[in-house]
């Protein structure tokens, strides 16, 4: 297709590697800075006189260590802006036990990383099997651990050595590893240990168990078989409550106030969960899926598992704090998934226009129309007058001046169809942007909020994220009864053909994608325009569906690749 297919330029790379650098020396001096404050306040609090200070040459090599660590290729929430953001966010700053334990907690992300930097693989000898990692890249512990200090490390994480490491809680306990080996020249075995449980304290969403105990209860139980003969109830006391404190404050963006924060926060870990969109040329399906089969996935299981997401431990939090932070969760993931909804109906609008001018959404960028350059609707009344421009056919403006059939509450026309601060808010994220952009996802999303206002904000979002739920199921009976999905008619398609949008939002799409595909202008203006049209017509008098029938249509393409046969659907 003719449009920019997302590639970055020399100019564009050279300019971004230099932004990285800057960026990396900052951290670097961040890092070291905290390491250096930290272990030496330590240093200097130790009743038994036996810590030393950190030599400036060893905390700049730690501070490269937990850089490199967390600024691998697939890293995009679990990044050191994600420590430097807890600890902010979390109310760490004058805590030297929970700035190191915020420093070391992610070091390790197997599951992102796939693979152990020289480093680290260095720091986790004694811990890992490694004759077995390289032979069948299994995880797992040695049969004998000969550290004492690391084999209360195990015991505190309720494992055993030689055994495989479980799915749940082993990035957090390798960099729990990692943050005592390379701390244990400066700091004694209890703190060690501290460090330690605040990191095991970070392994999220974990139930209460049938006992009653919750994960901080169980972890106060290993923590008492691990510390030294003689160690008080009060120094383990407070070291679980800190614990729960490092838990709450590694998970801050969820109850936070700032719901900038906590949206950033949110989709900064949708390319850790599909690596590929961050990929210049991931297709424009991958993105669909992302957001409209596996974000909805997550956020159902967040909202049910909000009473796992903080920690509890004695009275930190107290009751009333701790029902705040899941109030607030709650209300923050409704708006997210909101806004999840509202960029998946764009990425909806987006396949069912892919599909309708014979393109394959599996293969097309999904980039370039990420930030689709909208007609302006004050210059739409300049081809709304059934001209022939250029050799493309425009639709009259009576048939684009209607307004759709949703929840317009009486508006007709004007810029917002808001009722409610938060309508405000999740409007706000799609026309002015969030406050962080990703090359994989720019901040605004123009077509998104054009949706926004043609379905008449929330509530219609919401009803037509029912009715295209509904329309994907029709699809998958009516293949699965037929053995045959060629002439099932795709949900992306029959939505856009319901009546769902009205026609001045359909001519405006089909005019901007003109702009970005123009060897697929004519097909869009004379074929795809025309029966979206009619069928939303016919939709709209149906009450938002007309009977569908497949039927072939052939578009010449302008790229000297022949011709492409469509099957779409009209209404009838």
């Amino acid at each position: 297709m003719g449009c920019n297919n997302g590639k970055v330029t020399h100019q564009e790379q050279e300019e971004k590697e230099v932004a990285d650098s800057s960026s990396a020396d900052s951290f670097l001096i961040q890092l070291k800075t905290i390491l250096t404050r930290s272990v030496n306040d330590l240093a200097n609090s130790n009743p038994n006189g036996s810590t030393t200070m950190i030599p400036d040459s060893q905390s700049h090599r730690l501070a490269q260590l937990i850089l490199q660590s967390m600024e691998t290729p697939g890293r995009v929430y679990h990044s050191l802006e994600h420590v430097f953001g807890i600890i902010t966010e979390g109310q760490m700053t004058d805590d030297p036990i929970l700035l190191l334990s915020a420093l070391f907690h992610d070091v390790i992300y197997y599951t992102i990383d796939q693979t152990f930097l020289p480093e680290q693989a260095r720091a986790l000898e004694g811990v890992l099997d490694d004759e077995k990692y390289q032979s069948e890249r299994v995880l797992s512990l040695l049969p004998h651990i000969d550290d004492p200090l690391l084999q209360k490390v195990v015991q505190l994480y309720g494992l055993q050595a030689g055994q495989a490491l479980p799915k749940s809680g082993t990035n957090e306990f390798l960099s729990a590893i990692i943050g005592v080996t390379e701390l244990s020249p400066w700091l004694d075995e209890l703190t060690l240990l501290k460090i330690a449980t605040c990191i095991e304290a970070t392994i999220p969403f974990r139930p209460t168990n049938e006992q009653g105990q919750s994960p901080m209860d169980r972890l106060y139980q290993r923590l008492v078989h691990v510390v030294p003969d003689g160690t008080d109830e009060t120094w383990i006391v407070s070291t679980v409550r800190k614990a729960a404190q490092m838990a709450n404050g590694d998970l801050c963006s969820f109850d936070s106030l700032d719901r900038d924060f906590f949206l950033d926060s949110s989709w900064k870990l949708l390319p850790e969960a599909r690596p590929r969109l961050l990929e210049t040329d991931c297709p424009l399906s991958d993105y669909f899926a992302e957001l409209g089969r596996s974000l909805p996935g997550r956020t159902k299981f967040l909202t049910g598992a909000v009473r796992n997401i903080f920690q509890h431990f004695g009275n930190e939090p107290s009751d009333a704090v701790l029902e705040r932070k899941q109030a607030q969760t709650r209300e923050n993931l409704r708006l997210v998934a909101a806004y999840a909804q509202i960029r998946t109906l764009q990425l909806q609008a987006l396949v069912g226009f892919c599909l309708l001018v014979g393109d394959d959404p599996t293969k097309l960028p999904a980039r370039p129309l990420l930030n689709l350059p909208l007609v302006p609707s004050s210059a739409m009344s300049a081809v709304m007058d059934a001209k022939t421009t250029n050799g493309v056919v425009v639709v009259a403006e009576s048939a684009t001046t209607a307004t759709s059939n949703n929840n317009n509450n009486g508006k007709n026309g004007q810029e917002s169809f808001l009722t409610t601060a938060q309508e405000a808010e999740i409007r706000h994220w799609l026309v002015t942007g969030r406050r962080t952009g990703f090359e994989w996802d720019p901040p605004a999303s123009p077509l998104a909020a054009v949706l926004w206002d043609d379905l008449g904000g929330m509530e219609g979002v919401a009803a037509q994220t029912q009715a295209t739920a509904a329309l994907q199921q029709q699809a998958q009976s009516q293949s699965s009864e037929t053995n045959n999905n060629t002439n099932v008619i795709r949900p992306e398609v029959e939505w856009l053909q319901t009546g769902a949008l009205s026609p001045a939002t359909l001519t405006r799409i089909a005019s901007s994608l003109a702009r970005v595909w123009p060897d697929r202008a004519v097909a869009l203006q004379t074929v795809v325009l025309p029966q979206l049209l009619g069928a939303s017509a016919k939709g709209e008098r149906n009450g938002g569906g007309g009977d569908l029938h497949s039927t072939t249509t052939t578009t010449t393409n302008n790229n000297n690749k022949g011709t492409t046969t469509t099957t779409t659907s009209i209404c009838t």
